[in-house]
């Protein structure tokens, strides 16, 4: 009896943490199917699995997003049982929940890429962090057009995220802009942009304003790209003062 009681003792700080992570808070749902995202994407468009494995590989990371999303589907944000009232509290959610997988993605992801020609158009999809959504993740769709061999681009971003969840209030924007090819990090194009348009929100009607950077990362030779971002936008939709948002996201998408 007094052995298993110290094998306890030495155990109940990794119970304890077990007991966090089973909170399956919106933070922890978000990294580990951004985890699973990039998994499958690589091992559809990256040569680091064997051919033979490839389908059992995509079967074993979906059951396992499948077993978070249900996990997930029954609590609040916070962590707590969807049961009770989800209270959310002012600057939880933090900027590491997106952060994080964009760092990954800025130190790993380029020493795959290779020197490729700009493509004429890239399409791109992703989620994002922002401090003023609830809860702070939120989506985001990019479409580029080249218009000079120089690097110019006609892009558009459409930004989506939820303002509160009870009761359940989304506000986007639609913002056409520019965005000029600046330098070239080992075979990766960063871009500076900037670009405006409407919004739309909070039963709001008004505009959005975005500046910011974006690298485009080719993977593989079927032109796949993974694009990790950081905006500054203005929008007057959620307050009659202006309000400022961080936008930090990575996005998967194709170029041609």
């Amino acid at each position: 009896m007094i052995r298993e009681l110290r094998i306890y003792l030495k155990l109940r700080p990794f119970i304890s943490q077990m007991k966090e992570l089973s909170k399956m808070t919106i933070s922890l749902n978000v990294i580990l199917q951004m985890i699973g995202v990039a998994i499958q994407a690589l091992n559809q468009i990256a040569p680091f699995f064997p051919p033979k494995t490839k389908m059992t590989i995509a079967a074993v990371v979906a059951l396992l997003q499948a077993v978070v999303a249900f996990l997930a589907h029954f609590k609040n944000p916070d962590g707590t049982p969807a049961q009770s009232a989800y209270q959310p509290k002012p600057g939880t959610g933090g900027i590491s929940t997106i952060i994080f997988p964009v760092l990954i993605a800025c130190l790993i992801l380029p020493s795959m890429a290779k020197a490729q020609e700009l493509p004429t158009d890239i399409y791109l999809v992703g989620v994002n962090w922002n401090q003023n959504s609830t809860p702070q993740i939120g989506g985001g769709i990019r479409y580029l057009h080249r218009l000079t061999d120089a690097g110019m681009y006609n892009v558009e971003f459409m930004d989506v995220y939820s303002k509160t969840i009870q009761p359940f209030t989304v506000a986007f924007s639609f913002m056409p802009g520019i965005a000029q090819k600046a330098f070239v990090i080992d075979g990766v194009p960063v871009f500076l942009t900037t670009a405006i348009g409407p919004a739309a929100g909070d039963s709001n009607a008004g505009y959005a304003w975005t500046n910011g950077i974006f690298g485009v990362i080719p993977i593989g030779k079927k032109g796949w790209r993974i694009s990790p971002e950081v905006r500054w936008t203005k929008t007057n939709i959620s307050t009659p003062q202006q309000t400022t948002n961080i936008f930090a996201g990575l996005s998967i998408g194709w170029g041609k």
